[in-house]
């Protein structure tokens, strides 16, 4: 079965930037081209309360089964996004310009610099190409690297200049040319394959990072489980949910196909960290590491890292987590901010994060408040430790921010948020919320996702977790004295098997009402019972924080699809599933749970395989071919922000606005040049784009033409943002269809209108009537 799919539109591609507003692809064709060469124990029991220590291979077989699982699981991502990849585009198939078409919108201006990188004469000359960029933001220089976190190009990019040195030094040909018959009247192209093309070179390199995200998720599972199975389980679960789970096969240059692994890797860290009674320099220079990273490939990932400050601090509050460790865990965060903040030359949006807020106000009272507040009764002092963090992560981002003197850059995404929760809207604020991947989860998501049985087997999980701290398969005696709630600067023992001490069961008086003493011994033991399992407790709580960020954002569903799979592992953990004696029947029981998964999960692969298409995008090719052939190298473009990523990339001409919406001032310009839009008259868009020192606009019909969801057209945003214009009519359909004036029309197709922006424009008056 041959399905044929329309490529990603471009509401799918943003990185947390609007999407819906630049060209779409028209339906995909059916294939025509072809080439032509130019030249243990299975009886062994585990009590309730009991849990193996986490997997850690001792040398040997076990050893070898757990790095061939882990590899296996990597290496088959990896051939998976990839086939998909080129089945959805055939991509091998297309010339170089439909390469660089295809990668549209933030995908597209993340390329072009590793492109810059790719065609430099070296690699220094490279970089100092991106520090100072003078085609992003026209006339502007700009420090590519400080505002885009663009180090994975720049990794992918060093890499290249090796590989291209050392396969030149040794004679071996890295790529080869075919000639590709497209049909349907269209030019024969070349198109060349093999490491030594610097897109094939650029998307190995994802794919790397998709095997990277396979082993991850494989001890992830382990993790959690302390055997094996576990993490099979978890590999298995994200096959079988994959389409729910991640879009790097349809989006690879997107920051979070890079960061995404890498942020898993950092909550695995973590969560050995916390379940060592005193971390190690090791533990936290690692973690400090892959925060780093993380925070250097994907700007993102800072909200991420943000509630997992917040949720190991909430451990710390209640007594679970020791202050050693909760101290070890915030300097691993400091130094990996620390880092990514000098590498990224002082971004202000990292500086002015609520991650940087609150690691700062959570040290300063560790090191300054803490011995006062261990003075106050328990529950006062857990509620004023939450107060003085919530008030002092407040106060140190609007100081911050004062500091600056400047509008955060993050400020868009609280703003959508409040949109999310209330009727707050603005024109940024719907350019988000108007895209279909910034809507809400939608009830078919869940729907398939319970269908594989994903949902129904975590949410048993984390019951069998959570049912075990709270009952432990024991009463509280309610003739013992309750337990001392020990203070957040007492170090908790954990042993290195993380088996709990089991104290006597004693009898209880029958009829006897349960008092405030009886609930204090039952929360002690709770809570003596969850500090065996911190890392548990840690990814249950992170899980329940990414099904809120994805109910309120669909897109966000990449957090949450992936941590539900881990926690289907808890599963095949001895100690959570304690009420099955024998091991062997654990894992029939098990088999049985993943043949359920498979009869919808083998459905999703196998249509995602049947997903078979080819891009072609003919007015866009046509445009841009005009562009290089008609216009000079420092000619500047304005348009849609998609069309703009393009325009970048493929014919290197100056452009005013692009798809990265994550700075203050890259969103102001983009709402001057969108008065293209509005119901202003064609003078007032003239001379916006005169200040803006544009000499040509580009116009996509579609988006002058409504929005197939109400209210969403660009004219409903400017009803909006500028309600003193209601009732005058669209000056972009004037410009497309009628007399342009004091603009030219320069360049038009079915989809696009290229006017030009004159030097100078004078209004000659009407004669008056009657004169002679």
């Amino acid at each position: 079965m041959v399905v044929i799919r329309e490529l990603a539109t471009d509401d799918e591609d943003s990185d947390f930037s609007p999407g819906g507003q630049g060209p779409r692809p028209e339906d995909v064709r059916p294939r025509v081209r072809r080439r032509t060469k130019s030249s243990g124990d299975s009886r062994k029991v585990y009590g309730a309360g009991r849990r193996p220590a986490p997997l850690r291979p001792a040398a040997g077989r076990d050893w070898l089964w757990f790095v061939a699982a882990g590899v296996a699981c990597g290496l088959l991502h990896a051939w998976h996004v990839s086939t998909l990849f080129e089945n959805d585009r055939h991509f091998s198939h297309l010339s170089t310009l439909e390469r660089e078409m295809s990668l549209r919108t933030e995908m597209g201006m993340y390329y072009s610099y590793f492109k810059t990188l790719a065609e430099a004469p070296d690699l220094v000359s490279g970089i100092e190409l991106l520090m100072e960029d003078r085609l992003v933001e026209a006339p502007s220089a700009v420090n590519a690297l400080q505002r885009f976190n663009l180090y994975p190009e720049v990794l992918l990019g060093t890499a290249y200049h090796g590989f291209r040195q050392v396969s030149q030094a040794l004679g071996v040909e890295t790529r080869e040319c075919w000639k590709v018959d497209r049909g349907d009247s269209l030019a024969p192209v070349w198109s060349c394959v093999g490491l030594g093309t610097p897109v094939f070179f650029y998307l190995a390199g994802v794919w790397l990072c998709a095997a990277v995200l396979g082993v991850v998720l494989f001890i992830y599972g382990c993790q959690m489980s302390a055997n094996i199975w576990g993490g099979l389980l978890t590999v298995a679960c994200f096959f079988f949910n994959h389409s729910e789970a991640t879009r790097m096969m349809w989006t690879p240059p997107l920051r979070e196909s890079f960061a995404f692994p890498f942020l898993l890797a950092q909550m695995v860290h973590v969560c050995r960290a916390i379940t060592t009674k005193r971390p190690g320099w090791g533990q936290v220079l690692s973690i400090g590491c892959l925060t780093a990273i993380s925070l250097l490939f994907w700007q993102f990932s800072q909200f991420v890292l943000f509630t997992q400050t917040w949720l190991i601090y909430l451990l710390w509050v209640i007594g679970a987590l020791s202050t050693t460790q909760l101290r070890a865990v915030l300097a691993a965060q400091m130094v990996g901010l620390l880092t990514a903040f000098g590498l990224l030359f002082g971004n202000r949006m990292l500086v002015c994060s609520p991650l940087s807020a609150a690691v700062l106000a959570m040290l300063l009272l560790l090191l300054t408040l803490e011995d006062l507040l261990q003075q106050l009764p328990a529950l006062a002092g857990a509620l004023a430790r939450l107060g003085l963090a919530l008030v002092g992560t407040i106060g140190v981002r609007l100081e911050l921010s004062h500091l600056l003197q400047d509008q955060p850059d993050d400020s868009h995404i609280w703003n959508i948020l409040r949109a999310k929760l209330g009727k707050y809207r603005d024109f940024d604020t719907m350019l988000y919320t108007c895209a279909a991947e910034f809507d809400f989860l939608p009830p078919e998501t869940l729907t398939r996702l319970s269908a594989t049985l994903l949902i129904p087997s975590a949410v048993l999980g984390a019951g069998l977790a959570v049912s075990l701290w709270g009952m432990g398969g024991r009463r509280p005696d309610p003739s013992r004295r309750p337990a001392a709630a020990p203070s957040s600067s007492e170090e908790e023992p954990v042993s290195a098997s993380r088996t709990p001490v089991r104290p006597r069961r004693r009898r209880t008086v029958s009829g006897a009402a349960p008092g405030p003493s009886l609930v204090l011994a039952w929360l002690a033991e709770a809570r003596g019972r969850l500090r065996q399992d911190l890392d548990v407790a840690y990814t249950l709580l992170q899980l329940t924080v990414f099904a809120a960020m994805a109910l309120m954002v669909m897109r966000l569903k990449l957090f949450l699809t992936p941590m539900l799979c881990v926690a289907t592992a808890l599963l095949a953990s001895r100690k959570f599933v304690h009420f099955i004696q024998l091991k062997r029947t654990h894992l029939c029981i098990l088999a049985v749970l993943v043949s359920g998964m498979a009869v919808r999960g083998v459905k999703n692969i196998q249509e995602q395989h049947n997903i078979v298409g080819e891009y072609q995008n003919p007015e866009l090719e046509e445009l841009l071919e005009w562009v290089r052939t008609d216009t000079a190298p420092s000619d500047t473009f304005a348009g849609p922000m998609a069309l703009m990523a393009t325009v970048l990339l493929s014919t290197r001409r100056p452009v005013v606005n692009h798809p990265h919406y994550e700075s203050a001032g890259a969103r102001e310009r983009t709402r001057q040049v969108y008065q293209i839009f509005s119901r202003r008259s064609a003078k007032q868009v003239y001379k916006t784009l005169k200040r803006l020192q544009v000499d040509y606009v580009v116009l996509y019909e579609p988006m002058c033409y409504g929005s197939p969801k109400p209210g969403c057209a660009m004219v409903d945003l400017w009803d909006v943002t500028d309600p003193d214009q209601r009732g005058r009519p669209p000056v972009c359909r004037r410009l497309i269809e009628g007399d342009p004036s004091p603009l030219l029309r320069v360049f038009e197709n079915s989809q696009y209108v290229v006017l030009r922006v004159p030097a100078k424009y004078v209004e000659i008056p009407a004669p008056k009537q009657g004169a002679s």
